[in-house]
């Protein structure tokens, strides 16, 4: 019986709730580490995470156009030849073709969880869907989570689920329900890749 698990990588910009909810969920993977670009966050993210796993904080702006090359750098650092997932986690920036197709061509799968049911509202992120949902007095919201390709929010769709709206909700709680979403099913998506 193989009792080897997956490698993984998160690269997060946001608060880091659904890399919360992935480092305490008991899969089929090990989190290798997590980068994130938001540095405001670190020490949260320290006493919440296990030590035992590196915490990397990725400056966009130390390394200009740069950047992803010391992202591609420290991800085969940390990740190894055994890294099979890369998990972004409300990363806020766009991955460049160069970038995917070093991914790809390792063999890593590049994974997204997007707060809605794409296609719609593609290329949107954060809050900003949830106040457009409420606006448009949407009859449905939800989470997609699909492959990263070069076409923004346009790659194979692994899951989705879907929750009704209410006249009631507000932007506040329809955020609230969607992270109880993606908290939910995304860890379990990333277990069966």
């Amino acid at each position: 019986m193989n009792l080897m698990k997956n490698k993984i990588i998160l690269m997060m910009s946001g608060q880091g709730s659904n890399v919360r909810a992935i480092c305490q969920f008991d899969g089929h993977y090990e989190v290798a580490a997590i980068i994130t670009t938001n540095i405001e966050t670190y020490q949260s993210l320290r006493n919440d995470i296990d030590d035992n796993i590196p915490i990397i904080v990725a400056n966009k702006k130390s390394y200009h156009d740069q950047f992803e090359y010391a992202l591609l750098d420290t991800i085969r650092l940390y990740g190894g030849k055994d890294l099979k997932v890369l998990a972004l986690c409300g990363y806020k920036y766009i991955l460049s073709p160069m970038f995917l197709s070093c991914m790809n061509g390792s063999d890593i799968d590049v994974v997204n969880i997007h707060p809605s049911l794409l296609p719609k509202y593609k290329g949107f992120y954060g809050s900003r869907i949830h106040d457009i949902v409420h606006y448009n007095q949407d009859e449905e919201h939800g989470i997609t989570i699909h492959r990263v390709t070069d076409d923004v929010d346009s790659g194979e769709v692994l899951f989705q689920r879907k929750i009704l709206m209410y006249d009631e909700d507000d932007t506040a709680w329809i955020e609230h329900r969607i992270h109880r979403l993606e908290h939910a099913y995304y860890p379990f998506v990333l277990d069966k890749l």
